[in-house]
């Protein structure tokens, strides 16, 4: 039988979403930049485990083309602490960008953020590995106690 499984989070954390999108082909040649300097960026939050990156997962979709790195942190004020610190490359990127790209209507970036409370979080992984909430809490396996939407989020 294929596992089902449930993930529980103690404190608050943080979820980031992160992207860019390019509305043209007269565009896309931006795109490798673009990339170049989030995979440096990931590459600094997964080598500075006091960065507050929890996990992160990168996906894209093609209509238009745009990209997706969904992150769990420990708080939203380490992703401002990670923005603005200068140990990171995040803040130069920014700059870097603004200047070579912020005119060119058909290539956009964009974030959202929320917090994450742990008494609102409901989640379910069958035969998953470790995936975004499941691979941040306390991973385990579905019970009576937790069998459907409403036992998860305790109501």
């Amino acid at each position: 039988m294929t596992s089902r499984k449930t993930s529980k989070i103690e404190e608050p954390i943080a979820l980031f979403l992160v992207g860019v999108q390019c509305r043209s082909l007269k565009s896309i040649w931006k795109l490798p930049f673009i990339s170049r300097k989030m995979s440096k960026l990931q590459n600094e939050l997964n080598m500075n485990k006091e960065s507050g990156l929890l996990w992160g997962e990168n996906f894209i979709s093609f209509k238009p083309f745009t990209t997706l790195f969904l992150s769990y942190w420990k708080s939203i004020e380490h992703i401002n602490e990670f923005a603005n610190n200068s140990k990171y490359s995040h803040k130069e990127t920014w700059i870097q960008y603004m200047r070579k790209y912020y005119k060119d209507k058909n290539i956009g970036i964009w974030h959202e953020t929320y917090e994450i409370n742990p008494n609102k979080v409901e989640n379910i992984y069958v035969g998953m590995s470790p995936f975004g909430l499941g691979a941040v809490g306390q991973l385990s396996e579905i019970s009576h106690a937790t069998e459907n939407f409403n036992k998860r989020l305790n109501k």
